[in-house]
Order: structure tokens, then sequence, then C-alpha cells
């Protein structure tokens, strides 16, 4: 978009004004000699405008309308010569001249008016483009790209959101026993996939967002104070047994049940889940990695 398309309000104020007093100049000469003097200064003002423009064809249109409209006041001034006045060119030549100078005149601020829009236009796509933009930066800046879940720094985001709400919770830190073995014996492929089917797992057994991956085969659900966390992975063990069979690995589990204002320290919550979990994952197979 070009600088002319975007005219300020009150260059839009002083054409129209100019050109709705020109029209109307012809019925008194005074009002003709205002409409003059008006429209000279505006042709001058107009002169910084039209240089800045980086549309070339308005500027040659434009130039055009001001070319013409300055044709016809010389010949209205060189009219008032006596040794002129029986010059049929010049007595003839002014009003056309000046009236097509007013035409062209219109056309470019019609142009300019369409200009602006398009403009508008573009910057409301140009707005919509970064948000769109804005949202999915803030998506893989918050998400796990394999599984879709979110990650480690939206966890972070999560806990200081319940703290602020002054929220208790249970935070349950899982991960896959085994799971070495499944990459090393049957590929990273079939490992991705069972971390998939692991996330997806996790989130239709929490009914909400709040499940995390925090890397590897680690993963970590918040559930709310009314929930009773042994009962929630005892469910997971059940649930999870298909998965479990088909790729020969196991889930350790673990939790910690906080007071919202032990999330001013969020690590340490996470520490003391974590350390749960393996106390769990020990007590169950005491030879897993």
């Amino acid at each position: 978009m070009t600088k002319m398309s975007s005219l300020s309000t009150k260059w839009v104020v002083a054409i129209t004004f100019g050109i709705t007093l020109s029209l109307f100049s012809s019925l008194d000469s005074f009002a003709e000699s205002a409409a003059t003097l008006f429209m000279l200064v505006l042709i001058l003002c107009m002169i910084k405008e039209i240089r800045e423009s980086a549309n070339k064809e308005l500027q040659r249109w434009f130039y055009l309308a001001w070319g013409c409209y300055g044709l016809g006041l010389i010949a209205d001034v060189l009219d008032e010569f006596p040794h002129l006045e029986n010059s049929l060119l010049i007595e003839n030549a002014d009003d056309p001249l000046q009236y097509i100078g007013l035409f062209l005149i219109c056309f470019c601020f019609l142009k300019m008016l369409a200009g602006r829009n398009d403009l508008i236009t573009e910057l409301h796509k140009e707005i919509d483009h970064n948000k769109s933009l804005e949202q999915h930066l803030y998506f893989l800046a918050n998400h796990d790209e394999l599984t879709g879940l979110k990650n480690r720094r939206a966890l972070f985001i999560y806990l200081q959101d319940q703290l602020s709400a002054q929220q208790n919770g249970h935070l349950v830190y899982m991960d896959l026993d085994h799971f070495k073995h499944l990459n090393d014996h049957f590929g990273h492929q079939q490992g991705d996939k069972a971390l998939k089917e692991m996330a997806a797992l996790l989130l239709k057994h929490n009914h909400n967002d709040a499940t995390f991956r925090l890397g590897g085969d680690e993963f970590v659900t918040v559930l709310p104070p009314t929930t009773n966390p042994q009962h929630w992975i005892k469910q997971l063990h059940q649930l999870s047994a298909p998965l479990t069979q088909h790729y020969q690995i196991g889930i350790s589990a673990g939790y910690y049940s906080y007071q919202y204002q032990e999330l001013e320290r969020p690590d340490r919550v996470l520490a003391l889940a974590d350390q749960y979990m393996y106390h769990d994952k020990h007590l169950r197979t005491p030879a897993t990695e």
C-alpha cells in the first residue's frame, strides 16, 4: 500500500471542500476567487503528498488533473488581458480545462479512498495472520510435538494459575517401565507409538487438559482435590492393560497431594511426586529401568 492511499482525515475534508467550492464558484465572483485561491493552496500542499507516493500510476493521474486545472486558471487569467480577449482558444478553454481538472481530481480522490479501504482490508488480513501465527507459536512453545500433550513449560504455567486461584490438588507423576527395552528391541517407531497411545489414554482417563509430557517416557497429570488419586491410579492400570501387554511395558505412578501455598515452589511439588513414583516402581518391579 502507498502513502497516497492512506490520506488523513484533514486531507479528505480539504479536498472535498475544495471540489465542492469549485463546482459552485460560477454562481458568484467572490466564490470563484475564493475557490481558485483555495485550490491553488491545496495544489501546493498536495505536491509533498504526491512526491512521497510510491504509486506511480496515481501520481500521473494527479499531475494530469493539476495540469488541466492549472491551464484552465492560466487561460482564465489571460482572458482578462484586452489584447487577448478576442482569442477563441483562451476565451473558451478556461472553464472546460478547469472542469476537466476537477473531474480528474474527483477521480483521483475516489481512487485514494478506494486505496484507503484496500489498505484497511490488508491491515485486517495482516492482523489476522499475525494472530494465527502467534497462536501457532504459542501452541508449539507449550505442547509436545510427538503426543500433542502440554509440555513441562505449560505444567509450570498451569501450577502458577492454580496458586493464583488458591486451588489444592493432586499431582500424579508417571513413567513407562521397560521403555528403553522397547526402543532397543523394537525400534523408536514402536516407542513413539506407545507414547502416543499413552497420551491418548491419559487424556481420556483424566477428562481434562491438565495432562503433560515432561519428556522421554515421563508424564504428569494434575487432579482436582475432589478426586481420589489412589482410585484414579488403580483405574489407570486397569485401562492401560491392553497397551502395556501389547508393548510389554508397565506404568509406574506416584502422587503428591499439595496445598496451593506449596505451589510457590512447584519444582519441589514435582520432585516429591517423582519420589513417590520411583517408590512405586521399586515396589512393583525392582529390576526395572
